[in-house]
């Protein structure tokens, strides 16, 4: 009695989907000339897109869609949203996926890290103490790292080949797969100096502060949202403006300024030596400005739907704090596990007395947003939330990394 009466309320869903789908083609697709681009490409590919479409499934993450439906998929898109266009009424994102999709054999647009690249990557951050060389001529700069996470295990000596790949033979790679690994979080003390973090408040100032936003699901659509109250500035130059098409923003020719200023360029690439990522994968660096009672909810820097698209999705965060806070404004991790946690109580909740790191002036805080294993897979232990100034202010800056190549990907309109 049970089962007959829920497949009868799934088969009720799927029927308004297919009513839904007609009128969508009907008075949409078939009529408005926006869908010219698209139209005869705009099909239900497969037999259950409906069904599927009823489940929710046009609503999911890209990453869950991919994963879902992995051994159907005939590209690297998110599969319903190409191949069920119909059903979930997202035809006319067929013409950005066709321009946009990542294609495995542009040679702008492979992974900078394997599987295991990583851990390789803190690893070798880790032994070198970032001994950086300032260009032609300039002093030989050593950088003690804090440790604040890290796998377990990695103590020992892992080793992994030239390639950043893991080695099979030294250690087992299903675990370092395991979601319930912690990962890796460090800082690094004096990574700015005092010039540069008055320089970069001041470029943040002079382009103009606007209400912070996020990313809704609907592609290049920004929304003010209640769980973040700070101010945002972009450093972008007319090659990678698609914040300022975006957002707005006061003072274009200031942000074009901000991008090709010698010591934004100088911090630039000290961040590639760090990390040894190349700044084209970099997105344009972003200012923050917190006042007193100011704070961005729990969230991650990770975006689903970059993970298909030609830049990769946002492997690295890369955090700089611009200035001392008197009171709050501390980065809290909020979904770590502790080592002792079984793989049973893993579940990705926020947690109570996460490690929280208080805002210092010249520091970078660095963590990956990605799992070792796959890098690009989220990692759900990096949710994060800027606890809110309780006295003064806070300067800091963002600097996003991604998978692969950020900046021809803007110049196409694809980041």
């Amino acid at each position: 009695m049970v089962d007959y009466f829920s497949q009868t309320h799934i088969n009720d869903q799927i029927h308004q989907i297919i009513k839904q789908t007609i009128f969508y083609m009907k008075n949409q697709v078939l009529l408005q000339t926006k869908y010219d681009p698209v139209r005869r490409y705009c099909q239900n590919k497969h037999p259950k897109c409906s069904y599927w479409a009823s489940r929710g499934h046009c609503d999911d993450s890209f990453n869950d869609i991919y994963h879902i439906h992995g051994g159907l998929n005939d590209g690297n898109g998110p599969w319903m949203q190409i191949n069920c266009a119909p059903a979930c009424q997202s035809c006319l994102a067929l013409e950005f996926w066709n321009t946009c999709n990542w294609d495995t054999t542009d040679e702008f647009y492979q992974d900078v890290l394997k599987p295991g690249g990583i851990n390789a990557m803190f690893e070798r951050i880790v032994k070198d103490n970032v001994v950086l060389l300032e260009g032609k001529g300039d002093k030989i700069v050593n950088f003690p790292v804090t440790i604040l996470s890290r796998p377990v295990g990695e103590e020992e000596n892992v080793e992994h080949d030239n390639q950043n790949s893991f080695d099979h033979d030294d250690i087992s790679f299903d675990r370092y797969m395991e979601e319930s690994s912690t990962p890796w979080i460090i800082s690094i003390p004096n990574f700015l100096d005092e010039e540069e973090c008055s320089h970069l408040i001041s470029l943040g100032h002079n382009i103009g502060f606007e209400i912070s936003t996020e990313e809704s699901a609907a592609y290049g659509k920004a929304i003010v949202s209640e769980g973040r109250t700070s101010r945002t500035a972009w450093c972008e130059d007319d090659f990678d403006d698609s914040h300022n098409k975006i957002n707005g923003r006061r003072n274009e020719k200031e942000a074009s300024t901000c991008a090709n200023s010698s010591i934004v360029q100088k911090i630039l690439r000290r961040i590639e030596k760090v990390t040894q990522i190349p700044t084209s994968n970099f997105e344009p660096l972003q200012f923050l400005w917190y006042e007193e009672g100011q704070f961005y909810e729990d969230h991650h820097d990770f975006i689903d739907s970059q993970v298909y698209r030609s830049c990769g999705p946002r492997v690295l965060t890369f955090f700089l704090y611009l200035n001392d806070v008197e009171e709050g404004g501390e980065t809290r991790f909020t979904r770590l596990h502790s080592s002792q946690d079984s793989v049973e109580d893993n579940e990705y909740i926020e947690r109570k007395n996460t490690l929280a790191v208080a805002p210092k002036k010249g520091t970078a805080l660095i963590w990956s947003n990605v799992l070792d294993g796959d890098p690009s897979r989220i990692d759900e232990q990096m949710y994060h939330k800027a606890m809110p100034v309780k006295q003064g202010s806070k300067y800091a800056v963002n600097v996003w990394l991604h998978l692969r190549n950020h900046k021809v990907a803007a110049q196409r309109g694809c980041n």
